[in-house]
């Protein structure tokens, strides 16, 4: 099980595509892990409020950051599968 205490940040992208195939390995791989997703245009934009049209024209598959969590245990093996992480 993760928990903010035992897990580990393995990395962030902005492709669906990648983290879709990110996902698949790591699973296949039998690597227990979490993926935050947020949109990316929010971080930006402050306390500011957000109406409807406020996306038009804005290409989602690249406007949300997926932020990878791994358990510390299995993180080198995680980096290694998904390419993602910084091996030491």
């Amino acid at each position: 099980m993760l928990t903010i205490f035992n897990r580990k940040r393995l990395g962030t992208i902005l492709s669906m595509k990648r983290q879709a195939e990110i996902r698949a390995a790591l699973s296949h791989a039998g690597i227990a892990y979490c993926v935050k997703a947020e949109y990316a245009a929010a971080r930006t934009r402050g306390p500011q409020v957000s109406f409807a049209g406020d996306r038009m024209g804005v290409n989602s598959a690249e406007s949300t950051l997926y932020t990878f969590y791994v358990h510390r245990k299995q993180y080198e093996l995680a980096a290694k599968i998904s390419g993602l992480g910084y091996l030491r």
